[in-house]
């Protein structure tokens, strides 16, 4: 097969390893108590074990509201960033800093979607380029590549967009809740391989995207050398 469909591939490894980190659990926290303050309504939560993916923070008003649920007259509110207390140590909240917790939100999943999708397509143009025009191949070896960019995209380009299209939080047109909720919060389980599984995504990006660019130079210097060569 024509070394011109390499970026593509790695473009793919690299959207596939971004779509699986996505929708695998980095944090898992252990809710020890959670206090209302004043006590007048009832609350409601999902459970004593909270998981978190890349993006999830227990300060973000959208998370929180997935899990907690404070009824005023029957009627559920939502939670404001300056109403919620978290009790937890000094070494889980600089985890959930350090492990892209912070980085990963709903507009960065626009950016985000939006470069590996310019990625792919790029990365289709350079490959049919690379093959007819540089290459020089016969059409099987075209109609080899169109039939792996259809199984392609029905195995990996559609899935990995639903998994990173951004999702509008439930909360969104309620009405503020008033008082104070603290959470007891306790870090049970940090699973690293899957920020090592979105940065060797992003490397898989930034490595096609850097042999696409640096071999089209390489092909442009060489055509500007060409003349010179022969002439002299």
């Amino acid at each position: 097969m024509s070394r011109g469909i390499i970026p593509f591939i790695l473009a793919l490894v690299g959207l596939s390893a971004i779509s699986f980190a996505s929708i695998n659990p980095l944090f898992e926290w252990q809710i020890n108590g959670l206090v209302k303050d004043p006590l007048e309504n009832e609350i409601l939560m999902s459970s004593s074990t909270w998981i978190a993916w890349v993006g999830d923070s227990l300060i973000d008003q959208q998370y929180i509201s997935t899990h907690v649920v404070e009824l005023v007259n029957g009627t559920s509110c939502s939670f404001s960033e300056p109403g919620l207390v978290i009790n937890r140590s000094r070494k889980d909240e600089l985890l959930e800093r350090l492990l892209l917790t912070r980085a990963w939100n709903n507009e960065s999943k626009h950016w985000v979607l939006a470069w590996l999708l310019i990625e792919i397509a790029l990365s289709v143009v350079y490959s049919l380029w690379f093959i007819i025009w540089h290459e020089h191949r016969p059409v099987s070896h075209v109609m080899i590549f169109v039939m792996l960019l259809i199984a392609s995209y029905c195995l990996v380009l559609m899935p990995a967009v639903r998994v990173l299209a951004p999702n509008i939080g439930s909360f969104i047109g309620m009405n503020p809740c008033h008082g104070t909720v603290i959470i007891n919060a306790k870090l049970l389980r940090v699973h690293y391989w899957v920020p090592i599984l979105f940065c060797t995504g992003i490397f898989a990006e930034s490595a096609a995207l850097v042999m696409m660019v640096r071999k089209m130079i390489e092909i442009a210097s060489r055509r500007k050398e060409s003349p010179t060569s022969t002439v002299g």
